[in-house]
């Protein structure tokens, strides 16, 4: 298969998955949550988590995170996951405005058209949203290859 096919149908799983496992760690202990996200065409994750949260207090200590997004086959012929490695981040206005927006689309019932930037970047906002920079993305698809293949970032 061509590295341009494998390319796509990697956006494609990232574009039809919905729930991906977000793992972190703070004083050498890991910590994982199952959390909704949504992904751009550069394999940027953004995620909506509680400040409040263990997961967002790992994030202020340690950046580093690693993610798996991964459809849940029972049959091994027909796995298919991605596996980022990558640093955690809180997002510019500029990107807020977008993720509100595609969270919205996404998960209608999470975000709403009458939550603003202000909603989320507030003092007294429980929640944050965090983008994920991958450094690292390998992607499996047993039904159209061998193996897992790594995504080259440009």
């Amino acid at each position: 298969m061509e590295h341009e096919e494998i390319i796509q149908r990697a956006k494609n799983f990232l574009a039809t998955q919905r729930i991906a496992s977000l793992a972190t760690a703070k004083d050498n202990y890991p910590w994982i949550v199952d959390l909704f996200y949504v992904a751009d065409e550069s394999y940027n994750l953004y995620f909506l988590i509680s400040k409040n949260s263990k997961t967002w207090s790992n994030i202020e200590e340690n950046k580093n995170v690693a993610v798996t997004i991964d459809a849940h086959a029972s049959d091994a012929s027909r796995q298919k996951n991605i596996q980022v490695k990558g640093t955690a981040q809180t997002l510019s206005k500029e990107e807020l405005e977008s993720v509100i927006d595609s969270f919205e689309v996404a998960f209608p019932d999470l975000v709403d058209e009458n939550d603003s930037v202000s909603d989320f970047k507030g003092k007294d906002s429980e929640d944050r949203f965090i983008k994920i920079t991958p450094e690292n993305i390998f992607f499996r698809d047993s039904e159209a290859f061998e193996g897992r293949h790594e995504i080259v970032l440009s």
